[in-house]
């Protein structure tokens, strides 16, 4: 019975999404090497494409108890376990100065490290997702106030940006975050059938390939006036319009690249896209090192960038046994029941 369902998960799932999930895990651990020259560009897209892709795998007809109890399992629970194994090595060690208890309830509250004590990290996301994702079913039935709530929010998180207030926490984060989450989720709606599926078939692998390169010029230009972003504080660089059209134009161009790639089926694909909160969670562990590593190395710029980028490729790979251990022996960190 497992396997019969297993393999119909193979064929019902969609591929593409698999593939923009795992482009999307990969930038953002090769934005967190800081490669020179690309952390602007790379910071544009790579945590908008994961609001939208949530976004548009939300399900239109599922109740507030369905949903709630959906979040809690898959999201809720993962958070609390891998945030606390995150900070487990600092609590232990400051477990007598008080320390401690600001780290855990850094942790409880959605704070990122703060002030030289370890809160959530890089699990800000999925904090700021839970978020959204408990009050989305109140408005879900509503586009046009689905719209206009994404405008105000966005409005809203330029006048939070522009108070300069330096405290990474994920509350605030939402009012950024929302509207590409709203964005993903109108996608979906707008057409079940997805008329951008069908007019992509129409499209020759050509002119896919153009579009991808077209995209990343806009990203990259767009995200080079605008500055580096900074979500998990709530920033979104020099100028809103600019980082919503880096962000958009990145989100785009890893779906046509996803598209491209489509065809592409490979099992260890949909092992790091189910796994993507895990090496959120641990990447870094691998990324101090190997900075270090570079750091040492007489590499000219670009030599130095493409070890990052492939280093970056690498360190995905790794995660591909070590999520198939929690899938079998500890689900329950992945958003899975036993």
């Amino acid at each position: 019975m497992t396997i019969v369902s297993n393999k119909v998960e193979e064929i019902t799932r969609k591929n593409w999404i698999d593939w923009m999930k795992v482009i999307g895990i990969t930038a953002v651990v090769w934005g967190h090497f800081f490669p020179e020259g690309m952390s602007d560009f790379i910071y544009a897209f790579n945590v908008p494409v994961f609001f939208v892709i949530s976004g548009y795998l939300t399900k239109e007809n599922r109740g507030m108890r369905e949903n709630a109890k959906k979040v809690a399992v898959g999201l809720a629970v993962p958070y609390i376990l891998l945030a606390l194994l995150k900070v487990a090595g600092f609590v232990f060690k400051h477990i007598t100065d008080g320390k401690a208890l600001w780290s855990l309830l850094y942790v409880v509250t959605g704070v990122h490290d703060y002030n030289g004590i370890s809160g959530c990290n890089n699990l800000w996301f999925v904090y700021t997702l839970i978020i959204i994702k408990l009050f989305f079913p109140i408005i879900r039935k509503q586009r046009i106030l689905i719209a206009v709530l994404a405008v105000v929010s966005l409005v809203c998180g330029k006048l939070y940006s522009d108070l300069d207030v330096d405290i990474p926490w994920a509350v605030p984060d939402v009012l950024l975050a929302f509207p590409f989450y709203a964005l993903g989720y109108l996608i979906r709606v707008h057409n079940p059938k997805s008329n951008v599926q069908k007019n992509y078939n129409r499209l020759s692998i050509l002119l896919s390939a153009i579009g991808v390169i077209l995209l990343v010029a806009i990203t990259y230009f767009a995200s080079s006036y605008n500055g580096e972003v900074h979500l998990f504080s709530g920033h979104y660089g020099n100028n809103i319009f600019l980082f919503v059209l880096a962000a958009l134009s990145g989100t785009a161009m890893v779906y046509l690249l996803s598209k491209l790639l489509d065809s592409v089926r490979w099992h260890g694909l949909r092992i790091i896209s189910s796994g993507t909160i895990v090496i959120l969670t641990f990447h870094r562990e691998f990324i101090h090192p190997l900075s270090k590593l570079f750091d040492k190395l007489d590499m000219s710029l670009i030599m130095q960038n493409v070890a990052i980028f492939l280093s970056s490729v690498v360190i995905v790979l790794v995660f591909i046994p070590i999520i198939m251990l929690l899938e079998r022996y500890a689900p329950i960190l992945l958003g899975k029941r036993k």
